[in-house]
């Protein structure tokens, strides 16, 4: 066994800490752009976000 793989723990061993991707998660459903059910809002998101979205994908240019 290869020294990477000897380092890398098991799938059922991980755990995640809820820290950085939980209080996204909350925040995110906090404002109203997630249903309860975690999908997004789509329409809330293209309305409050949509200055950002322009300038990411450089307005269909």
């Amino acid at each position: 066994m290869s020294r990477t793989h000897r380092s890398v723990r098991s799938p059922a061993t991980v755990r995640p800490t809820g820290t950085a991707s939980g209080s996204r998660v909350t925040r995110a459903a906090e404002s109203g752009h997630l249903t309860p059910r975690l999908k997004v809002k789509r329409d809330l998101v293209l309305r409050d976000f949509s200055g950002q979205i322009e300038e990411l994908y450089g307005g269909g240019n």
